[in-house]
């Protein structure tokens, strides 16, 4: 829904780093974001030759750059004929905590088998659905653990001390892009709602991603 949501870590968070502050109001118009990443069955619709593990179906897709998230953003957007694109940093992160500032989706919690994929304790990608102790306020899967997910955003450590209230689409060019959520291997810490981290966009690894819809459109 509409509204204000506290993003980026408070000053007292001994986890945060220098780019996550400071904590501020952002307001967002209303948007849909997709209760879970896009798994390889669906990518497999959008680029046929696109090869994963038999009975990893439902697992996120990864080995995508952000260039190839972007262009299945536009192939949904010219099939379904509604604006679809990657989430601002902004609407990950709301989708992600809610507006009481939480640390991770589920809450203030810390990180358990029972929640997410994290620390290398699976060794690999889990089905998007197999963690419902973990989902978010608004109902969104996975968004801590599993893959990091790309975001619309260029990255920029001092964004921000001056970021737009309303709205924030991030820096207007740049040299990485931002991504959020932490994946399998990583320790609980770096899957906080808050936690920021950026790749180049044509740096192809475990990274995935989830769609968005602007209302507005």
């Amino acid at each position: 829904p509409a509204g204000e949501f506290l993003m980026g870590a408070t000053t007292d968070d001994p986890d945060a780093r220098r780019d996550e502050k400071p904590q501020h109001r952002v307001y967002l118009d209303e948007y849909w974001i997709g209760k879970y990443p896009v798994t390889n069955a669906q990518y497999r619709l959008y680029d046929p030759e696109h090869q994963f593990k038999r009975g990893e179906e439902h697992h996120p897709v990864t080995s995508t750059t952000w260039y190839d998230a972007h262009k299945f953003c536009i192939w949904m957007t010219r099939i379904t004929r509604q604006t679809i694109s990657l989430p601002t940093e902004a609407q990950w992160e709301k989708a992600a905590r809610g507006i009481d500032g939480r640390r991770y989706p589920w809450g203030n919690q810390v990180p358990s088998e029972s929640l997410a994929n994290f620390g290398n304790i699976i060794k690999g990608t889990t089905p998007v659905d197999q963690y419902p102790g973990g989902v978010s306020p608004y109902g969104a899967m996975d968004m801590a653990g599993n893959v990091f997910e790309y975001c619309a955003d260029w990255y920029s450590e001092t964004y921000y001390s001056h970021s737009r209230h309303t709205n924030p689409k991030g820096p207007v060019s740049g040299w990485e892009k931002v991504t959020r959520g932490g994946n399998y291997y990583t320790l609980g810490m770096y899957m906080r709602t808050s936690q920021r981290e950026r790749v180049l966009p044509d740096f192809q690894q475990m990274y995935g991603f989830r769609c968005c819809i602007d209302q507005r459109t």
